[in-house]
């Protein structure tokens, strides 16, 4: 085989393999409170072992860009923080 032919064959190795092992998703979702069903601003949404996140909107709706694996931490001052497995799942 050609050199060109081999090189070629290991980019489109290398290139498909680290495209597999990370899987992002953008995860959308929309915070109500248990009270009054009624969105809540500004909870913060963190990617469980990181610094990245968001926060929130108005209306209590999010989005954020995480590998299919990892862990969202929603937490709102005054409430009990929760940890909930992304799986997959492209809307919590």
């Amino acid at each position: 085989m050609s050199r060109l032919y081999k090189f070629t064959l290991f980019c489109l190795c290398l290139f498909c393999s680290i495209n597999l092992a990370a899987q992002t998703i953008t995860v959308t979702g929309k915070i109500v409170s248990g009270e009054d069903g009624l969105g809540m601003p500004n909870v913060t949404i963190q990617i469980k072992g990181s610094t990245q996140g968001t926060v929130s909107d108005f209306d209590g709706n999010y989005n954020v860009k995480v590998d299919s694996k990892n862990t969202l931490i929603f937490s709102f001052v005054g409430y009990e923080t929760q940890e909930i497995p992304v799986n997959g799942r492209s809307s919590i």
